[in-house]
């Protein structure tokens, strides 16, 4: 005895954790030994291998991965330098004697006159 162990779960006999030629519940993965086996291929399910994607290794290396952003990071900066900023930003008139809000005077009050004075 020792070397031909059989799973259940493939038997032609096994329908529902049951076992019909041993009249008693089984273990559908379990090893066991049976001369009542009978091979059932509609039983065996295929495998199919998953998709999968492959990292770039600077993703598991966290030093490479700083020293790639910062690479991009200072070309980046570089491309900012040889344009010019005032060429990117769009001119504004802004009035040197009130530079936060601008000249105030062109908005004229909505209250009446006589409510005014009250």
């Amino acid at each position: 005895m020792g070397g031909n162990k059989v799973i259940c779960g493939v038997c032609m006999k096994q329908v529902d954790g049951f076992c019909q030629a041993k009249k008693c519940k089984v273990a559908l993965k379990k090893r066991r030994l049976c001369n009542k086996f009978v091979y059932d291929v509609n039983k065996v399910s295929i495998k199919i291998p998953l998709p999968s994607i492959k990292r770039s290794e600077f993703f598991w290396d966290r030093k490479e991965r700083r020293r790639i952003l910062k690479e991009m990071l200072a070309e980046a900066k570089k491309q900012m330098e040889k344009k010019n900023v005032t060429d990117v930003l769009p001119t504004i008139n802004k009035d040197m004697a009130h530079p936060l809000t601008g000249d105030l005077s062109r908005f004229t009050t909505t209250v009446d006159k006589d409510e005014e004075k009250n």
